[in-house]
């Protein structure tokens, strides 16, 4: 989803229903980070 959003993270909350904050917190949890290829 955030490859598909441009790793828009507010497009990809609203998109997933979830609040920014919580998209931030998965995204470190699970190790999500932007890589030179998303670029």
């Amino acid at each position: 989803m955030l490859h598909k959003n441009g790793w828009n993270v507010s497009r990809t909350a609203q998109e997933l229903d979830i609040q920014r904050s919580h998209l931030y917190n998965k995204m470190e949890r699970y190790g999500i980070r932007k890589s030179a290829e998303d670029e």
